[in-house]
């Protein structure tokens, strides 16, 4: 992940990466390290007595953990850096108050930069909503308990699922635009083993079942369909970001307005101003309106 952290900050824009990859992707890795927590309280409970072999009974637990912030810097990186030309539109409004006419600039969150910011709400929720439930399942029934291993099946259960629809909307993505934009391949190439090793390790720890380290081999077999459509794209010369082109809307006097639309990547859409509304213009928008 760290190769990844690096290019989104070297190229200053996270264009490329889809929004709800980070959604499963974020749930899944908060599942994964639920799971592991759940199943392995009762090894780490025995780390007030038994400090010797504590990190190696622990090394699991502490490797899902480093995974998880690593992704969850990935998407940090991928807020700071989202393209500011797709998070608003603005929209110049004449404002008819006091027998004055006053240009008024609308602001419209575009639907790209709407979903990133719901997928921020919706997994700081899911991280409170495991905490607090971890820290009362452990209080009221103690490690190793039923309660707390039911739920850690179910966490797995949610981990499994959701690793296998993660790569799908990024590799759809990256079908779609044609374009490598801010996805780490050297990244790419140390993950895809490396689950399977992170899986294997998993495996050979006390107290995991196959619900701890299935979502690993999952997301690392998507991960590889990832890493060939990369290559495939570097290889026709589409291993960067492409430019934004803009288009000049031309008044009726023939003169050129301010505003301006435009198409990024992935076709995402601007909005064109008409007299006090908005329009969605796209590939598809007729030349002609009624």
């Amino acid at each position: 992940y760290t190769l990844q952290h690096l290019r989104i900050i070297r190229l200053r824009s996270s264009e490329g990466l889809a929004p709800i990859f980070f959604l499963f992707g974020g749930i899944a890795s908060t599942s994964t390290l639920w799971n592991v927590l759940l199943l392995q309280s009762p090894v780490v409970k025995c780390c007030v007595t038994e400090r010797w072999s504590c990190l190696q009974n622990t090394l699991a637990l502490i490797q899902v953990l480093v995974q998880w912030a690593s992704f969850q810097t990935v998407f940090i990186l991928f807020m700071i850096y989202f393209p500011v030309d797709l998070r608003y539109v603005h929209h110049p409004h004449v404002s008819h108050q006091q027998n004055s006419q006053e240009s008024v600039k609308r602001r419209w969150t575009l639907p790209s930069y709407s979903m990133a910011l719901f997928v921020a709400f919706t997994q700081m929720l899911y991280v409170f909503i495991a905490i607090v439930v971890t820290f009362v399942l452990l209080a009221v029934h103690g490690p190793g308990a039923e309660a707390p291993a039911a739920v850690a099946a179910l966490a797995g259960g949610i981990s499994l699922i959701l690793s296998c629809l993660q790569m799908l909307p990024q590799i759809w993505e990256t079908w779609k635009t044609k374009y490598v934009a801010a996805l780490s391949i050297s990244s790419l190439c140390i993950q895809t083993p490396g689950g399977l090793a992170v899986a294997i390790l998993i495996a050979s720890t006390p107290g995991t079942n196959p619900s701890s380290w299935a979502s690993y081999v999952v997301s690392a077999s998507f991960q590889s369909i990832l890493l060939g459509l990369a290559l495939w794209y570097t290889y026709q010369g589409h291993g960067g970001v492409p430019e934004h082109h803009f288009e000049e809307e031309v008044d009726e006097n023939g003169g050129a307005s301010s505003e301006s639309t435009g198409t990024g990547l992935g076709g995402r859409e601007r909005r064109l101003p008409v007299g006090d509304s908005a329009i969605d213009v796209n590939e598809t928008t007729p030349l002609i309106g009624s």
